[in-house]
């Protein structure tokens, strides 16, 4: 007898779950994460030395192309799966080397 009385919860048990109703992707308004660069400064007045993204760098192509953006700025690359949160992939300063080179970011992976 009990375990008819298993079987009749089990049974009632999956009765609830299939009324369940399921709601696709494309209704639910899914997140979509599309890469971008965020930076943490005003960009430098135009025909300044400054930072630069590089249309061909996966790291600096999100940020400003034509506007320079000074020494000492700083910048996030955000991105993600498109079905997922957005995540940060890494972090960009516009520095110089010691011999005060022409400014570029140098980006690190997280």
């Amino acid at each position: 007898m009990k375990s008819l009385a298993n079987v009749t919860v089990a049974l009632l048990l999956l009765a609830g779950c299939n009324s369940a109703s399921l709601t696709d992707k494309s209704d639910a308004g899914a997140l979509i994460c599309t890469e971008h660069g965020v930076a943490f400064c005003d960009a430098g007045p135009p025909g300044s030395d400054g930072c630069r993204g590089d249309p061909n760098d996966p790291n600096t192509k999100y940020l400003p192309l034509s506007t320079p953006m000074p020494v000492g700025c700083k910048a996030n690359i955000i991105g993600g799966p498109s079905d997922q949160v957005c995540a940060l992939l890494s972090s960009c300063v516009c520095s110089t080397d010691d011999a005060g080179s022409v400014p570029s970011w140098l980006c690190g992976a997280q």
